[in-house]
């Protein structure tokens, strides 16, 4: 039970797979619907979470990756990632 007033509510999910959001559907903050919670009425937040590799389809990509001989490397992997992303969470200014 929490008192009345507006939440922002951010549905946090424990499964890695699944990307965290805000309540309605939003993936920041400043764009989340608050919920308006009163004493006299039961409020419900519903999430419908996107999978985090929903996103990695968007564009295809076609090429050959070779050694330095320039022979084909079978089974190589691409990896793109936006610019501002970082795998180990720092950033450079």
């Amino acid at each position: 039970m929490v008192d009345a007033g507006k939440y922002l509510v951010r549905g946090i999910l424990l499964n890695p797979n699944y990307v965290q959001q805000w309540y309605n559907g939003v993936y920041n903050m400043e764009n989340a619907t608050p919920l308006v919670v009163t004493d006299t009425i039961t409020q419900v937040a519903n999430f419908k979470v996107q999978s985090h590799f929903h996103f990695l389809y968007r564009y295809v990509v076609s090429g050959t990756a070779t050694d330095t001989l320039g022979n084909p490397v079978k089974r190589a992997w691409a990896i793109f990632a936006n610019a501002e992303f970082s795998f180990d969470s720092s950033k450079e200014d």
